[in-house]
């Protein structure tokens, strides 16, 4: 089966998140340029504590910003579902 780009997005941030190294230890925050082939002219702001996942994405690109805005929602529960450990999650687009 095909993931789709929101499916493989949610599937790193989750792998990220559930890593021991990120896990058990303090808050940790990551400033990342996606790959153009998951979300072109792109980049991920996330932080990751105890308690919260803050996600925040920059793009200037209309489809990238359009997906995102659309299945923002789906992200949302894709990672509810994959986390390790429960998490409030913002996300949020500039």
């Amino acid at each position: 089966m095909v993931q789709s780009q929101i499916e493989r997005l949610a599937a790193a941030i989750a792998d990220l998140c559930n890593d021991p190294a990120v896990a058990e230890t303090g808050e940790w925050s990551v400033s990342l340029a996606l790959r153009p082939d998951l979300l072109p002219r792109t980049t991920l702001m996330a932080a990751v504590s105890a308690h919260c996942l803050r996600l925040r994405f920059i793009s200037d690109d209309p489809a990238a910003r359009d997906l995102l805005l659309k299945r923002r929602d789906e992200l949302h529960r894709l990672l509810d579902e994959s986390l390790n450990r429960r998490l409030e999650i913002s996300i949020t687009l500039d």
